[in-house]
């Protein structure tokens, strides 16, 4: 089973997440149309493709997902008849989940994370880049303390004593490796928010960290013809809070129809589950081209990306020609929301907290200018 609607991603993830939480290992097709399918490309999930494919899975697999290639054209003897399966993404997941199977007749205690490094090894097309979303967690202990924000996490919190809770959890979350130093996180996951090196960390589960980004972007092959979507920039001060802005933002355009690839520069937007993207200074290139995969593969409408108002000079290079610029500033109780449409400008006021409606306005006054044309 699988989707490529990215209105159901969120709702299929909250059920995988809970399901391998309690033991259950999950293999899944990718789509056969070459775009980034639910829940075959979650990180938890084993995702299969089929050999034989004019899709360039050599290249792409890691934008979608995909785990393994394997064949999906098998003989099937029904009595004196015998059935030829088709090439198909859905005929090759079979496959891998007999690949699978014999593997834990041998070992019955491998996790979801090293069942998927063994179906890698098994794919006919070599995959050697290991880069995970940090979409898995179902249950996470945080420690130490981030952003203040209204925003919920995309998963569930467990407090208290970490020895005393740490089998109710899944995944640690961490700001600085000082927090770490007294934690058992060996047979846990990691998102780690810090920005030290944790390559020679002892964790047994996925590790995320802001250098899994940095290390997707560096290997993306992906070669379009420029960004083909509208592209949103935010430019939020400091004192607002952008995490809530950015998810009632992405809400209300899901709520609208439209797939909204909604960016932060902090990596603490996955907790959000919004994109984390470094800043675009050391090969602006590379940079822009991840974010055209990106959304191509998920199929996006459109580009929010996030920046801070003290440096949006700087950053409005990367996209000087953007269809939407807005600043949001804090003015005491009051907060200014300022609009640039290719010369035209618009200014709201809102008083106190920016709430769910605030935000709902300013999208509806950038969904009506992104369509003014198409509406005539």
């Amino acid at each position: 089973f699988g989707t490529t609607n990215f209105n159901e991603c969120e709702k299929l993830k909250k059920l995988i997440n809970k399901y391998v939480y309690n033991g259950m290992i999950i293999v899944a097709a990718t789509a056969n149309s070459g775009f980034v399918s639910y829940p075959a490309s979650f990180t938890n999930v084993i995702g299969v493709a089929t050999t034989g494919s004019p899709l360039s899975y050599s290249e792409d697999y890691m934008q979608m997902g995909i785990d393994t290639v394997v064949p999906s054209e098998h003989i099937i003897k029904m009595f004196d008849e015998e059935i030829r399966t088709s090439l198909s993404n859905s005929y090759a997941a079979p496959y891998a989940c007999a690949l699978i199977a014999n593997r834990l007749n041998i070992d019955k205690t491998l996790s979801i994370k090293k069942l998927k490094e063994y179906a890698k090894e098994q794919s006919h097309i070599e995959m050697t880049v290991d880069s995970y979303e940090p979409d898995w967690i179902y249950r996470a202990y945080i420690s130490g303390r981030g952003t203040m924000s209204r925003a919920e996490y995309y998963f569930e919190t467990v407090t208290g004593v970490y020895d005393e809770i740490q089998g109710k959890i899944d995944t640690v979350i961490a700001y600085s490796m000082a927090e770490l130093e007294n934690l058992d996180i060996r047979n846990k996951n990691l998102i780690y928010l810090g920005h030290e090196d944790i390559h020679n960390i002892d964790v047994q589960g996925f590790i995320w960290s802001k250098e899994t980004r940095q290390r997707q972007i560096k290997h993306n092959h992906y070669q379009g013809n420029g960004l083909e979507v509208p592209v949103v920039i935010l430019a939020v001060e400091d004192v607002i809070d952008k995490f809530y802005i950015l998810t009632e933002l992405k809400r209300a355009f899901a709520n609208g129809g439209y797939n909204a690839y909604t960016i932060g520069m902090e990596p603490e937007c996955v907790l959000y589950a919004l994109e984390y993207m470094p800043e675009p200074v050391s090969d602006i290139d590379a940079w822009k081209n991840f974010i055209e995969s990106q959304t191509f593969y998920k199929q996006s409408d459109l580009v929010i990306w996030c920046i801070p108002v003290e440096e949006q000079d700087k950053y409005l290079k990367v996209y000087p020609d953007c269809d939407v610029q807005i600043s949001l500033c804090n003015e005491g109780d009051i907060n200014i929301v300022r609009f640039s449409f290719e010369g035209e400008k618009i200014e709201k006021k809102i008083s106190g907290l920016i709430d769910r409606k605030d935000v709902e306005k300013i999208y509806h006054i950038i969904e009506a200018k992104l369509t003014e044309e198409e509406d005539g």
